[in-house]
């Protein structure tokens, strides 16, 4: 049941999103805008990122701006495809998004979206060079944390570097989003327990972690992607909490719709 009104709801928020050239994308959100946060594109994520209501207090949704998110995931689990999806939907309602990519990625989707700079970065150090002291983006994503090198330097290098990204990204107010891929940690008894790549510093200055891995409904043949998010740590809300959401297909994403 759950899943098919999900369904419904997306499709609804599809049709919506299909005539986002005529209308601002912004008032599709259920709640009340603006608010000080980056919207990912889908309602439902930016309220499970925003926290739950807790005493009384309702959540901030989105990517939290001043502070770093850290979306962890195995390879083929989504995460590029999330990050450029969200990257879309900033540049359509306004914002600037810088992309730095460590992968040489073939970008064609951005063809159309002049808010999104796209950079290449192959060592740590350039990231920072490349954080402009000035006209600051509203949103950056690094994809990703790795950036081809073997972890013992890595993680001394990230370990260095990372009071100073975390200061630009306070100084700046841009919400900050890391795409790290996942490794796993010794096993404790029968649980392992998945770990970024790129050193444990990331795991520490991160405000928000997000763990996701491809799901599939068991009652369902639908043929849409979908993942599992977990939120491992979160500095606004006690407690981990999980959900599954669908992303967008290569056809949708590349007219700019989808969740």
């Amino acid at each position: 049941m759950r899943f098919f009104a999900m369904t419904f709801l997306e499709k609804a928020l599809k049709g919506l999103m299909d005539n986002a050239d005529q209308v601002d994308c912004e008032p599709l959100y259920p709640f009340a805008l603006p608010h000080p946060n980056i919207p990912t594109g889908n309602p439902a994520l930016d309220l499970f990122l925003g926290g739950p209501l807790k005493d009384g207090v309702s959540p901030c949704p989105g990517l939290g701006r001043g502070e770093i998110t850290l979306l962890i995931g195995g390879t083929a689990s989504g995460k590029s495809t999330l990050a450029k999806r969200i990257a879309h939907h900033s540049s359509k309602c306004g914002r600037k998004v810088l992309y730095v990519d460590t992968q040489c990625q073939e970008m064609s989707n951005f063809i159309g979206c002049p808010g999104i700079a796209h950079v290449h970065a192959t060592t740590p150090p350039d990231l920072l060079d490349l954080l402009p002291s000035k006209d600051q983006p509203d949103l950056v994503i690094l994809d990703d944390v790795v950036m081809g090198l073997s972890a013992r330097p890595l993680g001394t290098v990230w370990h260095q570097l990372l009071p100073s990204l975390t200061q630009w990204v306070s100084d700046s107010n841009a919400a900050f989003l890391a795409l790290a891929p996942a490794r796993k940690a010794m096993p404790t008894h029968e649980n392992v327990h998945i770990k970024p790549a790129g050193g444990n510093s990331w795991a520490y200055f991160a405000h928000l972690i997000i763990t996701i891995k491809p799901h599939r409904f068991k009652d369902t043949n639908d043929a849409g992607f979908c993942v599992k998010a977990q939120i491992t740590k979160d500095r606004r809300s006690a407690g981990d909490r999980e959900d599954v959401f669908r992303l967008m297909s290569a056809e949708d994403f590349q007219h700019g719709r989808g969740l």
